[in-house]
């Protein structure tokens, strides 16, 4: 779209990007933050390497004629709003009386600002023994993490009769996260206790059925009736307590003959005889199954734990590899002290990084690194 940069403004830092609110290309000064629409002339020095212009002399160097005549071009087009909202108010005047409108010229921090200052204080820590990423165990991390995911929703279906709660599974990852003293930076391997309190929780809440607030009145008919019939199916197949049994299967009972020769209720009256069936069904439901869905979570626990061994021993394999030796606790610090935050790191050096292409494939980008790809969104 247009003509290229000269060699001249490349070098003084000018990038050419495409507006898509403007429909037209705009250069952008990465060491100024400078962006103009028009293609800016080459300036009469560097000011990185001759601040001055000892070594330059002259003006600057003269647009090409064909550049001219696409400015004038552009000076005879419309302006949009939005060129409009950067024109200086004692400027309009100027603009609407004659002559060409004034060039956009905004200043941007750039897309990453990565210079942060912190106002955190820390106790100074040692290196950590965490080996750095590589692509392979990353690779490796990614795939048992989902294998993982899919196991516990089918774990869900198949046991409880139920979807996984949605993001459930990333919630567990973050509370277990917080107390794990495994050597795995995202999978859990060492926590106390085995179950976790949120996923445990978020499941016996989906039992029998995941109650939502309906939009219509038949909607909330549709939810008591499956409700009714789902807590009478677990407690007919499950080993309960016959006290508990009778319970359910009465008020089951009950509910069924309320819908039968009620006619016309309203969208409270369901949503109350739901309520009242949830509270004298709910204590005997969550009796019969909570040993189940605390070996569920347990289980799911124990495959993560594995799964973090299984990367920790294709890790060290790697560092063994290239010659690297295990690595050791290092010595703590001699004198505690108070530091400013500074980011982590490593005591165990990096192995040789694979080479990496990077190919673009429509909406993805394919990250090749070994005979294998792995497609990124």
């Amino acid at each position: 779209y247009g003509e290229e940069l000269t060699a001249e403004l490349v070098n003084q830092g000018w990038r050419k990007f495409w507006s898509k609110r403007e429909n037209r290309p705009y250069y952008w000064n990465k060491v100024t933050g400078e962006s103009l629409w028009e293609m800016p002339g080459t300036r009469p020095f560097d000011p990185l390497t001759d601040p001055l212009g000892i070594c330059h002399a002259g003006g600057a160097t003269p647009i090409p004629p064909h550049m001219q005549q696409q400015q004038q071009h552009h000076h005879h087009l419309k302006r949009r709003p939005s060129d409009d909202m950067h024109i200086h108010p004692n400027q309009q005047h100027q603009h609407h009386g004659g002559g060409g409108p004034p060039m956009k010229k905004f200043v941007l921090a750039g897309p990453w600002d990565l210079e942060v200052c912190t106002n955190a204080v820390i106790v100074e820590r040692p290196p950590t023994l965490l080996p750095q990423p590589h692509p392979e165990v990353e690779a490796l991390r990614a795939a048992l993490s989902m294998k993982l995911l899919k196991t516990y929703e089918d774990l869900c279906m198949r046991r409880e009769n139920i979807k996984a709660p949605r993001d459930s599974f990333n919630r567990w990852l973050m509370e277990r996260k917080v107390i794990d003293t495994g050597c795995d930076p995202l999978l859990p391997s060492s926590c106390k206790p085995e179950i976790s309190s949120a996923m445990y929780r978020e499941i016996m809440a989906d039992i029998p059925i995941k109650l939502v607030k309906p939009k219509f009145t038949g909607d909330a008919r549709k939810q008591l009736s499956r409700y009714a019939e789902a807590a009478k199916q677990i407690i007919e197949s499950r080993s309960a307590p016959p006290e508990s049994k009778k319970v359910v299967k009465w008020n089951v009972e009950d509910t069924f003959q309320w819908l039968r020769r009620t006619v016309g209720a309203s969208y409270e009256d369901f949503q109350d005889r739901l309520a009242h069936l949830k509270r004298q069904c709910e204590p005997h439901l969550v009796e019969t199954v909570k040993s189940s869905v605390e070996t569920l979570c347990v289980k799911i626990y124990h495959l993560s734990a594995d799964h973090s061994r299984k990367i920790r021993e294709r890790h060290l394999q790697l560092l063994k590899e290239h010659g690297i030796p295990e690595p050791t606790p290092p010595p703590p610090p001699p004198h505690l002290k108070k530091v400013w935050c500074y980011p982590i790191q490593f005591a165990v050096p990096s192995p040789r990084m694979p080479a990496i292409e990077y190919l673009q494939d429509r909406d993805h980008m394919i990250i090749k690194y070994t005979p294998a790809a792995i497609n990124q969104p």
